[in-house]
């Protein structure tokens, strides 16, 4: 009887396992194609800036997304250094993001 009881257990750990990672896939899958796209758009000289529109949706990392811009298209000036560079007297950055730009 237990044994039974252990072998059901057993299946259903493994189904809901196997649920679980079917669900997960599709998340990880979009955050690697959000951040090959990223990676793409820096790449072609075609793209002068990139903005990314945050926040994302939830499964998606924001951080791992501005780390991808490359800092001479990161138009929203979140790159560290572009910060850095915005709150530096003297020391200008690559874009001044729109919003505090406009209240300048």
């Amino acid at each position: 009887m237990y044994k039974d009881k252990g072998i059901k257990y057993q299946n259903l750990k493994e189904g809901l396992s196997e649920a679980i990672y079917e669900e997960l896939e599709p998340v990880q899958k979009r955050r690697i194609e959000l951040e090959d796209l990223i990676r793409e758009l820096n790449a072609d000289p075609k793209v002068h800036g990139i903005l990314v529109q945050l926040p994302l949706p939830g499964h998606l990392d924001d951080d791992a997304a501005l780390q991808a811009i490359s800092l001479d298209k990161d138009v929203d000036g979140f790159h560290p250094i572009n910060v850095g560079r915005l709150a530096m007297k003297g020391r200008d950055p690559q874009f001044i993001p729109a919003t505090p730009y406009g209240c300048m």
